[in-house]
């Protein structure tokens, strides 16, 4: 399996209990998932390149936020992704509208790229790496 950016954070988090695969059209999944399983969490964004970036960064403040009720988290890198969500979030598209990988896409033609990975839970699907093999477990 390689991706742009995500194969990097995988290979970072092989001594996980689990590795799952999160975006904004399966958060509502993922955090059902995750309280289900009554372990903590470590949010690993994949970034661009090794770098920050804010689409990552506000999916994680969407799901640190979603969580806090069943996982405290006392991190500083939490609560700011959390803080930056509940800024952003409400206009999140114009938003990251302004981020560097928002102009590759449009650059690119595929703003519909875009649009589709930030429409939140269009799935019931929670991506979970196993071995070398991402799997696909409905819930």
């Amino acid at each position: 399996m390689t991706t742009t950016n995500g194969t990097l954070a995988i290979s970072k988090s092989q001594e996980a209990d689990e590795i799952l695969i999160g975006a904004f059209p399966n958060l509502s999944a993922t955090i059902r998932y995750i309280q289900s399983q009554q372990k903590d969490v470590i949010i690993h964004c994949a970034g661009w390149k090794g770098r920050f970036n804010l689409e990552d960064s506000l999916y994680a403040g969407a799901l640190a936020k979603s969580l806090e009720k069943t996982h405290s988290s006392d991190d500083d890198g939490a609560l700011a992704m959390k803080t930056l969500f509940e800024k952003e979030g409400p206009q999140l598209k114009n938003y990251l509208s302004k981020a560097s990988h928002a102009k590759r896409l449009q650059n690119q033609g595929i703003e519909k790229d875009i649009d589709f990975c930030l429409t939140f839970d269009l799935y019931e699907i929670v991506g979970k790496v196993e071995g070398d093999v991402l799997k696909g477990m409905k819930f």
